[in-house]
């Protein structure tokens, strides 16, 4: 497969010699450990990464194959933009189609989730000191065509953050269990798991598949367990619980979405728990939810997997689609 090495590299100011000195992805602070816009804008510094001071000025356009400006304006007009993913900006490679990808330190791809093409160009979540490439990542399973979600779910399985099953099938009709997406989440977010070795639930082994991700998303506040010192990795997950955890998700990481409609309420709106109805509604203006056949949420049934990858699909279009909105 043919990459398209569109390289991103910073500004003649950033102090650094050369893009080999510049640190990997690994070595990076993930998300949530990165300054808030806000913070900058207090403090009047810019970020320092891995002892690399970064500066506000627009980067030097390698032949080409940066959109400086993209970069330039979310630096500049900061006051203006609701940038999401605090400490990151928005970026672009010109590119048709293609999946966003960057290379850890052993030289593996590390797929970047908020990715989404708009025209000519490929908008993504980044951050400056890495170098970004367009890269093609088809993905197709026999079980989704033909499906409702088939183009949320290639779409979502193609950056990473769902995997299949060993027999090649991606069950879009299945269950989707507590553990699965807690882990979900954390690819969403390219969370380092690195130190979550530590049990926290009796029945979550740090060791197993899910565990770093669970212990991760519970040590950011985004998931609880279910009492007596337990998680139930493999219970299913509620529509109701789903949205919660993802209102969660997006205000721990700073993810501002821009209302879009004047939502209808689902049919059963009274039936949904108080604790988690004002989490509904916010995704209903956002259309980041929908209703089941009839405008019902049922929000005691369980979480499909191709309801998530939905759910996932519309959360990235609208991040991207409305911050680059924002600054024209």
């Amino acid at each position: 497969m043919l990459v398209t090495a569109l390289m991103v590299s910073m500004s003649a100011m950033l102090a650094t010699p050369s893009n080999a000195a510049l640190p990997t992805y690994a070595a990076l602070p993930t998300y949530a450990a990165l300054p808030t816009y806000a913070a900058l804008l207090t403090e009047a510094v810019a970020p320092t990464v891995a002892g690399t001071q970064l500066n506000t000025a627009a980067p030097i356009d390698a032949a080409g194959t940066m959109d400086a400006d993209v970069i330039d304006d979310v630096f500049e007009d900061i006051d203006d933009l609701d940038v999401p993913l605090a400490g990151w900006g928005l970026m672009s490679l010109e590119a048709e189609d293609g999946d966003i990808v960057c290379f850890d330190k052993d030289g593996d791809t590390v797929f970047v989730p908020f990715s989404y093409a708009v025209g000519d160009r490929v908008y993504f979540l980044g951050y400056p000191p890495i170098e970004y490439y367009a890269q093609p990542n088809p993905k197709e399973s026999a079980d989704v065509d033909g499906h409702w979600a088939s183009d949320n779910i290639n779409f979502i399985a193609e950056r990473e953050v769902f995997m299949g099953f060993p027999d090649g099938n991606f069950r879009p009709n299945a269950q989707m269990t507590r553990a699965m997406f807690a882990t979900v989440l954390a690819r969403m977010i390219i969370a380092d798991l690195s130190s979550y070795n530590e049990p926290m639930f009796d029945d979550v082994d740090p060791d197993s598949w899910y565990g770093p991700s669970v212990l991760w998303a519970y040590d950011y506040g985004i998931v609880e367990g279910i009492g007596g010192g337990r998680f139930d990795p493999n219970g299913g997950i509620t529509r109701q619980d789903m949205i919660l955890m993802i209102e969660r998700f997006l205000d721990v990481f700073g993810i501002s979405l821009v209302a879009t409609v004047d939502a209808e309420p689902f049919y059963d709106e009274d039936t949904i728990s108080f604790w988690a109805a004002d989490a509904v509604a916010r995704m209903r203006e956002h259309s980041i939810v929908q209703g089941r056949p009839g405008n019902q949420f049922d929000p005691r049934g369980f979480s499909t997997r191709a309801e998530v990858a939905a759910v996932l699909y519309r959360l990235v279009e609208s991040a991207i689609t409305e911050t680059i909105s924002r600054r024209r």
